[in-house]
Formats: structure tokens, C-alpha cells, sequence
């Protein structure tokens, strides 16, 4: 699902397709960029090894800037409401 917010960033939420198992988990983030910088980008999701969620970004990005979020899980602990 991708979405615009008021500073026109195209953000997408891909999440798992079920509750995550409780306990010690061992989360992956797979990308892989579909054609080239600025493309789409395919994103794979596992916990301990089993493929929970997938989905694909529309726009990839090259490391021009330093990103300064999180990656959270349950609830967002770094970035303010807008």
C-alpha cells in the first residue's frame, strides 16, 4: 500500500500477513532492486526463516542522504505523528 503525505514523500507499508510469533524472533528484510536506482523495489519479509509478508515498493532511492528512522516493530518509537 503506498501513500502521500503532506511533504509529497510516497511512503509504502508492507507488513506481515499475520501476527508474528512471540519470543525471540529473528526478523529479515529482503530488497532487491526490480530494474535500476529509482525503480521498483521487491521486499521480502521472514521471521525465523518462514516468509510472513511481501510487496513492492514502487520508487527505490540510491544513499544520497543519511536516512534517520527506525525500523519498528508494533509501534513507531522514532518519528512524531504529522
Amino acid at each position: 500500500m503506498s501513500s502521500t503525505n503532506s511533504f509529497e514523500v510516497l511512503r509504502t507499508k508492507i507488513q506481515s500477513s499475520g501476527k508474528l510469533p512471540t519470543g525471540k524472533l529473528k526478523i529479515e528484510v529482503e530488497s532487491k532492486l526490480v530494474d535500476k536506482v529509482g525503480g521498483a523495489m521487491d521486499i521480502t519479509l521472514k521471521a525465523n526463516g518462514k516468509l510472513v509478508g511481501q510487496g513492492q515498493v514502487p520508487r527505490a532511492i540510491s544513499l544520497h542522504f543519511t536516512t534517520n528512522e527506525s525500523l519498528d516493530f508494533g509501534s513507531d518509537t522514532f518519528s512524531p505523528v504529522s
